[in-house]
């Protein structure tokens, strides 16, 4: 039971809340509409009771005027004067904001009431207004993603036009009617009449050294070609076995599994002086594995894939500096790739073709732009393997399969075109070649040896096309 005093003090607080609804009963008696959204709002901020919603909104009966009376002479005075912002939240949502103006007048609490109910408003008024300038943004966003689709497709038709003129090229030479433009400036290829002293895989194992063709035989020896005798002389290395060579400097640089230090070294061995070999380096032992490619520029030695003891191909690339012997890592290649072939042009590093795994072959290409250190990828060869070359600043690349997994071999040779980045036919190899070795010589020549013809069996057939 609430004692008498608490009853005084709670009618003094309804009676100052409250009084408004008295003095504007007549009003309110006027502008009072008590549809199904007023007479539920009622309800749910607990103004009236489950037993009310008969009176005021089932029964019709009721006159309008007792309606009105019940709702402000019982019903709201009696409640506490905490609920008095709820009546006005009420107004205010079935849009009589007038109503509520007219209680608040004069009224201390009322006006409170009055400014809760304008911050309100003004609340509402921000967020429509936030949501407007969402939807301008989306609208804007919108156009700026139409611009971005424009220059998509734009960039679309530029590609389609360059296809389409490479297409038309690659017509033009097909048909013959470029031909005289590429071919003015080559010959056919020449059968040389001197052949490879060992026929199994020189891939990689070939190089030319100061007019000289060296090869790393299957036997573990090197093999130099007297360009005047026109004959082969060997050079044997005890407890040494050759299975890469390079030119350095008309000094052949030689890879080989030395089996008296049980792991791979880089020995020279200078053709013009006392033909011995000297030991040049150790190789890391990231680099004692099979399917190294090796490429020279200027004093750098590069080291690309591989493959691991569990057949595992590598996209690693390292590169040595020769002064010092010092091994550097750079940023892997794009393909993992084990017996790649690679060349040097300026100061780009091509690689391409090589094993993706013991049954595919690949024939992406990839340039390393040795300033900067950056890989990207350029046409690839129409022919799997192909085995890349350069002579002067032209890449060529030869031979081949027609497919990734299996196919023909090719004599297929090609060079590619900065022009319209694509790869455009040189003439033909004499017989085709798959794994064969290609060098250039000092001389605007592309030497192709050995490799495996038609019939899988290993050539010891040399081959040039001399490029004026």
């Amino acid at each position: 039971m609430m004692s008498s005093s608490a009853s005084a003090a709670n009618l003094i607080a309804n009676e100052g809340v409250w009084r408004a609804l008295r003095e504007n009963y007549d009003f309110l008696s006027q502008v009072l509409y008590f549809d199904a959204a007023f007479v539920g709002k009622l309800y749910e901020r607990d103004f009236l009771r489950r037993g009310d919603m008969d009176i005021f909104f089932i029964n019709a009966t009721l006159p309008h005027s007792e309606k009105v009376k019940r709702l402000l002479v019982d019903i709201l005075p009696s409640k506490p004067p905490e609920m008095f912002p709820r009546f006005c939240d009420v107004l205010m949502e079935v849009g009589q904001p007038h109503v509520v103006s007219k209680l608040t007048s004069g009224n201390p609490h009322g006006m409170a009431m009055c400014q809760d109910a304008g911050d309100r408003s003004i609340e509402v008024e921000r967020v429509r207004t936030q949501a407007l300038e969402m939807d301008r943004e989306n609208r804007q966003l919108g156009r700026q993603l139409d611009a971005v689709k424009n220059e998509l497709r734009e960039a679309r038709e530029v590609i389609n036009k360059k296809d389409i003129m490479t297409a038309s090229l690659k017509f033009q030479i097909k048909t013959g009617s470029l031909i005289p433009k590429v071919a003015d400036s080559l010959q056919s290829w020449t059968e040389w009449d001197v052949y490879l002293p060992d026929s199994r895989w020189p891939y990689g194992r070939v190089a030319e050294i100061d007019g000289r063709l060296v090869a790393a035989g299957w036997d573990g020896n090197l093999h130099v070609l007297d360009g005047k005798q026109r004959e082969w002389d060997t050079f044997g290395r005890d407890g040494g076995y050759v299975y890469r060579v390079v030119n350095h400097r008309d000094v052949c640089l030689a890879m080989l599994n030395d089996e008296r230090k049980y792991g791979d070294v880089i020995e020279q061995f200078c053709l013009d002086k006392d033909k011995k070999w000297r030991f040049c380096m150790a190789l890391p032992k990231e680099l004692q594995i099979k399917g190294v490619s090796f490429v020279l520029s200027n004093n750098s030695l590069y080291a690309i894939g591989g493959k691991t003891k569990q057949e595992e191909r590598l996209s690693n690339v390292f590169v040595c500096d020769l002064h010092c012997g010092h091994w550097l890592r750079l940023d892997d290649m794009q393909t993992r790739r084990s017996y790649c072939s690679s060349v040097v042009i300026d100061d780009t590093l091509f690689v391409g073709g090589g094993h993706l795994d013991e049954l595919h072959y690949s024939n992406t290409v990839e340039c390393l732009d040795i300033r900067v250190k950056k890989w990207r990828t350029i046409a690839s060869t129409s022919m799997f393997d192909s085995t890349l070359t350069a002579v002067g600043k032209r890449l060529i690349g030869t031979g081949g399969l027609t497919q990734t997994n299996s196919g023909a071999l090719s004599n297929v040779v090609e060079f590619y075109d900065e022009r319209y980045a694509c790869w455009l036919p040189l003439p033909t190899m004499t017989h085709v070649r798959f794994e064969h070795a290609a060098v250039a010589s000092e001389g605007g020549e592309v030497i192709a040896a050995g490799g495996f013809d038609k019939d899988l069996k290993r050539l010891i057939s040399i081959e040039s096309l001399r490029i004026r």
